[in-house]
């Protein structure tokens, strides 16, 4: 039969307590966005990533095909103005300013006919 004493309660009290510490500084830490965070934070992107290589390559008067081809499909296309296309791009980590970019092309008769770029 295991008898405890007071004695031994706050004995086991002191060699908990430390745990107790760690234990609550993992736990409020986990979630934050502070630098002592333990949980990896990744960079998130989305979107289409258009090299610049590839948008100098796009020249007005290309037809849908062609900056399809050259660009894939686009992240957006207005229901209501299905000749315009819009690429866009995100990119944002923890502690970082989130990075938009986007690529507005405008069509008419399958021809291109003006590029936009924000970002």
């Amino acid at each position: 039969m295991v008898t405890y004493s007071v004695k031994n309660m706050f004995n086991i009290k002191r060699t908990l307590q430390p745990l107790w510490v760690v234990l609550l500084f993992v736990i409020l830490t986990a979630c934050s966005h502070s630098p002592f965070s333990l949980v990896y934070k990744i960079e998130q992107e989305q979107g289409n990533f258009i090299k610049p290589e590839l948008l100098q390559n796009i020249k007005v008067g290309m037809s849908t095909e062609q900056v399809h081809y050259l660009l894939g499909s686009p992240a957006i296309v207005d229901t209501f103005h299905p000749e315009i296309w819009h690429y866009v791009y995100t990119s944002s980590k923890v502690g970082k300013k989130q990075r938009v970019r986007r690529v507005s092309l405008s069509f008419k008769d399958n021809a291109l006919i003006k590029i936009e770029e924000y970002g």
